[in-house]
């Protein structure tokens, strides 16, 4: 059977506190879609994660930017829904952080998808 999709949830990190403030106001909501980009940093690719108004709001970590390279290899279409924030002191000086779920679909079912 051929696979068309794949999904999951993937926990996302903020670059420090000071960044993650998009994340905090009315512009970042629980249920809203982000745009995922890959970007090549320090010699390696890292999927970054844009709200609505082109803010970035954090990046993947290693294994969800493997699924989302093998997505685009496919030429499918990827999208990401914020499903969680939260905030955790330990590592000192904390970090906000979250969760993610991830859709990776071959663009034929953009409708059901949609």
């Amino acid at each position: 059977m051929e696979t068309v999709y794949e999904g999951r949830y993937v926990r996302f990190s903020t670059t420090s506190k000071k960044d993650a403030a998009v994340l905090l106001g009315a512009d970042t909501l629980v249920g809203d879609f982000f745009t995922v980009s890959l970007r090549v940093e320090k010699g390696r690719s890292i999927a970054w994660l844009t709200n609505r108004f082109g803010a970035d709001t954090g990046y993947l970590d290693s294994e969800a930017t493997r699924m989302v390279q093998l997505a685009e290899a496919r030429g499918w279409t990827t999208k990401a829904l914020l499903s969680f924030i939260a905030y955790s002191d330990n590592p000192d000086p904390g970090e906000y952080w979250g969760e993610m779920a991830l859709f990776c679909y071959d663009p034929a079912y953009e409708a059901e998808f949609s």
